[in-house]
């Protein structure tokens, strides 16, 4: 699995993108923010 950049939209299959905040104000679940926690670290 190849992570995409973060501004990316549309990825095919077997790329991992990051979870968009939600529009409503909401936080992404602690879950969701570790998984791009750990995409960002692996781009980086």
């Amino acid at each position: 699995m190849a992570p995409a950049n973060g501004d990316y939209e549309g990825a095919g299959i077997g790329v991992a993108m990051p979870f968009k905040q939600p529009s409503h104000g909401s936080v992404l679940t602690v879950d969701n923010q570790a998984f791009d926690r750990i995409q960002r670290v692996c781009t980086a």
